[in-house]
């Protein structure tokens, strides 16, 4: 198996087919940027093991498929207009941010699809279909500000059947027609602390802080820090709850010694 360690793969295209780019290896700290993988192609694929790695501005449908990811980026992904893979597929995210990609403009294209999410913040997001993931499993994630154009929906719960102490808004159209099970419930806002220019950390405020599953065979799967490296169960606070979604807020009280990550 090849490993890869603080490698750029930038700016490779292939053609349409089923061709992948980047297959059953393993990556840490590795950024794929600007990469095309063609129409019915995949970028990555069949790897087990992506840590710390970033996925920003590729053109792809789908970027991933039958992966495993702890800690990593993905960010202002383009799905093939014309595909209807969807572009995240059949996939494990620990620690992840998917944030300010559009799916495919083909009928049921979705950001996430078939995956288990497990601590991550899915945000900001665009996509043709019915839901922002659809099947598969979220436990403590965030999903938020995220737009379905042709559905005038946000997420649709029919398709998303394990969903653990998540949270999530209506950005626009209708809200769920179905509520969330075990825990998850909508909140008007998320309180980040600059969405605006991409700051998804949370501010102390916010309705996801030691708010998450906190069953302690669970954490030791999540792991020990954020997708920051900060701890991922910020005790300073006196609670010791791991927060909802990628990021642990580590903020005290105003005029208390404050966590530096």
């Amino acid at each position: 198996m090849n490993v890869f360690i603080d490698c750029v793969f930038s700016g490779n295209k292939i053609a349409s087919g089923s061709w992948t780019c980047f297959s059953g290896a393993v990556a840490t700290n590795c950024l794929f940027v600007s990469n095309d993988s063609g129409l019915g192609s995949t970028i990555v694929e069949s790897c087990t093991s992506l840590t710390g790695c970033k996925f920003l501005n590729n053109t792809c449908m789908p970027i991933l498929k039958s992966c495993g990811l702890r800690n990593c980026s993905l960010i202002g992904n383009v799905g093939n207009r014309s595909n209807s893979n969807d572009m995240i597929m059949d996939s494990t995210l620990y620690n992840c941010l998917v944030a300010w990609n559009t799916g495919g403009g083909h009928g049921m294209s979705e950001i996430v699809s078939q995956s288990r999410l497990y601590n991550c913040t899915v945000v900001s997001n665009s996509y043709k279909g019915y839901a922002t993931i659809c099947g598969g499993a979220a436990v403590n994630t965030v999903f938020a500000q995220n737009y379905c154009y042709e559905k005038k929906c946000d997420i649709h719960y029919s398709y998303l059947p394990a969903m653990t102490n998540c949270l999530w808004n209506v950005s626009s159209g209708t809200a769920p027609a179905q509520g969330g099970p075990v825990g998850s419930r909508q909140v008007d806002d998320v309180r980040f602390t600059d969405a605006a220019n991409g700051d998804y950390t949370l501010q102390r405020k916010s309705p996801a802080r030691n708010a998450g599953w906190n069953d302690v065979e669970y954490l030791e799967m999540l792991g020990n820090t954020d997708l920051l490296g900060a701890l991922r169960v910020f005790a300073g606070d006196g609670v010791g709850i791991v927060d909802i979604g990628c990021y642990e807020c580590s903020v005290l009280a105003p005029g208390m010694y404050l966590f530096l990550r």
